[in-house]
């Protein structure tokens, strides 16, 4: 359908306007009339002929010019490219839709020709936002998104999805009592967003908060690979895909349940099993490394501790803790599965090998259910109960949350007695502004989402099904929020005796896409609307995508902590050992960084 805002009669309360999604060609003027006479739509509310309508998020009238153009019912049967993706996902993670015979149905909202006043700042205040509401029966969910692909290419199987959370319904947020959702849309712009009205140069440092974003006539920044050549970013379209399915669960926690046994189910490899059932509320295990497994066995190097006297209290030792959605495995697998420079052997058998420690050791958790101290008091209350180890034998090196973990257990009282921690080294530890908001939680599964294994894909997808104010609540990810108590205490308790931190923080730079695979592909996408500056607004000017720079720098300051300059290098949050990837600028040029000489000389 094509509706033309100049000529086709909108649905008009007489201060707001809605474009009618649907087929509006069917409502006749008392019909119009009847549906005006009803605005605002109540919750129970549903409209003969129309699926859904389109408006400003601020309820001003909708005087654009130009059309937009939608469907009439949707599609059942011939989905393509990525959204065929994200329907294969949905088969996956909800069972009975398949199994009661029942399909999903797309729609699609085409924004490319609407022609709107643009204006001169955005900020998160002010964000220009279309709002979008939809029906649903009782029974149905819905995944709604961006999809960034080449313009006029509706079928690109490497587009970058960006998915957008529907607002609260209620405070139980119940799966079963949702027949209207509503959705806040970012406008995209297609131009050159400056931070705080300033043009960014190559190579200086913009170590500040960003206010607002200042819209110029220009059209996108290039990207220049690090060789100084430009990589091409085709202009994208302003396209709404609108997903919508029969599930049975009443609550998120029962999706999220679901999610995870059906993940665990289908995947083969046993690593990724306790990550997923139950979505890792039995993952707790402490894991032992055993340098003499041949490297190519990748599931194999990584022993469970049955017994807290398995563990070598005397020995020099390494604690290895991962990320979100990650497991010991996905957040340390260039670690294990790969030769280390020219070595014949993995980087842990390497620091065995060297003499740099005795025993390695690693932590899996569960990020959604427990919070940081819960994860450590599951340590320290059941396999370490009676361990003490001597002191200055532990060092531990943490990912993402994995960090902010780590850094509890080498500040708190009660893990200082047990583990007498020497040196804690962080990888993006630090809250993020994501955390902050839901418009922030879909943009960050959105970035977390590229390059991750295809059984965290379908938990994301899973994610923005149920709506993400239930993270945004979550006590396991309550730590990430800006401000938390937990981390105020974290930097500032005082030591009883002294541990060394350092930091590894990563700043996201264009320079790092090259335009070859599809991950880069789909960073291409993002990288023509302009996320990556809109993302400032989010996490701070200098950010690797999840985490701001400076929220990385942030390190424990209490009584006997000793904080080390930290290293700074560019990346992409979880790419921290990725050969190639890392890198630091030497003069004009950039070059790749050693990560692995860093971590070595740091912990040795």
């Amino acid at each position: 359908m094509i509706f033309n805002l100049q000529t086709d009669p909108k649905l008009s309360n007489g201060t707001t306007h809605f474009i009618p999604l649907g087929n509006f060609k069917r409502l006749d003027q008392p019909q119009i009339q009847d549906i005006e006479a009803h605005l605002p739509f109540s919750k129970t509310e549903k409209i003969e002929k129309i699926w859904g309508t389109l408006g400003w998020k601020d309820d001003k009238p909708f005087h654009e010019r130009g059309v937009v153009k939608f469907s009439e019912s949707g599609q059942l049967t011939e989905a393509k490219g990525a959204t065929l993706k994200q329907i294969e996902m949905l088969y996956d993670i909800y069972p009975e839709i398949p199994l009661h015979n029942h399909r999903v149905r797309e729609r699609y909202i085409d924004l490319d020709d609407l022609d709107i006043d643009l204006p001169r700042n955005i900020s998160l205040q002010e964000m220009k936002e279309l709002r979008l509401d939809i029906f649903l029966e009782n029974n149905e969910g819905a995944v709604v998104y961006l999809q960034h692909s080449e313009k006029d290419n509706y079928d690109e199987e490497e587009a970058f999805i960006e998915y957008l959370s529907p607002q609260p319904t209620d405070d139980l947020n119940r799966l079963d009592q949702r027949n209207r959702l509503t959705y806040h849309i970012p406008f995209q712009f297609q131009r050159n967003l400056r931070p705080n009205g300033i043009q960014e140069t190559e190579g200086a440092s913009y170590n500040v908060p960003v206010h607002y974003l200042e819209l110029s006539d220009e059209a996108p920044e290039p990207v220049l690979d690090d060789s100084g050549t430009p990589v091409t970013l085709e202009s994208t379209s302003f396209i709404v895909k609108i997903l919508t399915f029969i599930r049975s669960a009443r609550t998120p926690e029962e999706a999220l349940k679901g999610f995870g046994s059906a993940l665990a189910k289908q995947t083969q490899k046993t690593i990724l099993k306790n990550q997923l059932d139950k979505l890792g509320r039995n993952k707790y295990s402490l894991l032992k490394f055993k340098p003499e497994v041949d490297i190519r066995n990748d599931s194999g190097q990584f022993m469970k501790v049955q017994v807290g006297s398995e563990i070598d209290t005397s020995a020099r030792t390494l604690l290895l803790i991962h990320g979100t959605f990650k497991d010991t495995y996905g957040s340390y697998e260039d670690f294990i599965t790969k030769k280390y420079a020219d070595t014949d052997h993995n980087y842990l058998n390497f620091l065995i090998k060297k003499g740099h420690y005795d025993q390695i050791l690693a932590f899996d958790h569960p990020y959604f259910w427990d919070t940081p101290e819960q994860n450590a008091e599951w340590l320290i209350n059941g396999l370490f109960e009676n361990v003490y180890f001597e002191p200055d034998k532990l060092d531990i090196l943490g990912v993402s949350r994995g960090a902010l973990v780590g850094m509890y257990m080498a500040t708190n009282v009660v893990c200082m007695q047990h583990l007498r921690v020497r040196k804690v080294l962080t990888f993006s530890g630090g809250a993020s502004g994501f955390m902050d908001s839901i418009a922030g939680i879909s943009k960050w599964i959105s970035v977390v989402k590229i390059g991750a294994p295809a059984p965290v894909q379908k938990l994301l997808i899973g994610l923005a099904s149920i709506g993400l104010n239930y993270l945004e609540k979550n006590s396991g990810l309550a730590a990430l929020k800006s401000g938390n108590p937990f981390l105020n205490n974290l930097y500032t308790t005082p030591l009883q005796h002294p541990v060394i931190f350092k930091a590894m923080v990563a700043d996201w730079n264009r320079h790092v896409v090259t335009g070859k695979g599809w991950i880069d592909t789909s960073l291409k996408r993002a990288l023509a609307s302009g996320l990556d500056t809109v993302l400032k607004l989010f996490l701070g000017w200098q950010h690797d995508w999840v985490i701001g720079s400076a929220a990385q720098r942030k390190l424990p300051q209490g009584h006997n902590s000793f904080p080390e300059p930290s290293f700074e290098y560019s990346g992409r949050h979880g790419s921290y050992f990725l050969a190639g990837f890392p890198k630091v600028r030497v003069g004009n040029k950039w070059e790749e960084a050693d990560i692995y000489h860093e971590i070595t000389s740091f912990l040795k």
